[in-house]
């Protein structure tokens, strides 16, 4: 089930469906996401631009979250869609957001740290744009 090239692969969530999500680290210790599709095909992505990024979950219509580092070294949580698209998820004044989970229904839940390196959770409702984070 390793992605090829991979040096340590993690598969970190399953939905309904029996697609699988996760994280690999490549040659070069960059780490990527994947999807295991349910017919076994393995497809490999990253946040564009991203030296490391960390799927996390799965919904059952095969849209994933997870965590992506940008190339400030500054963490962000992220939506990829079936289409392959992807959507910044930040908690305005967040310096750290980390989407974790998303349910059937869509909805997506993480952490986020702000200036004083606190951390909270999050609640971005099923359908709202990443302006719609509550911090909760």
């Amino acid at each position: 089930m390793d992605p090829e090239g991979s040096t340590l692969t993690v598969p970190a969530a399953i939905n309904s469906a029996g697609q699988i999500t996760g994280w690999y680290a490549d040659k070069r210790d960059q780490l990527n996401g994947f999807l295991r599709t349910m017919n076994g095909t393995i497809i490999t992505f990253s946040v564009p631009g991203s030296p490391s990024t960390i799927a996390q979950a799965i919904d059952s219509a095969g849209e994933i979250t997870g965590t992506y580092r940008d190339t400030n070294n500054q963490y962000h949580g992220f939506l990829r869609k079936k289409d392959g698209s992807f959507t910044t998820l930040d908690v305005p004044g967040s310096i750290f957001t980390s989407a974790q989970a998303i349910s059937t229904g869509g909805e997506i839940t993480g952490d986020y740290s702000d200036d004083g390196f606190h951390f909270h959770g999050f609640l971005l409702p099923a359908g709202q744009t990443k302006h719609d984070l509550s911090q909760h």
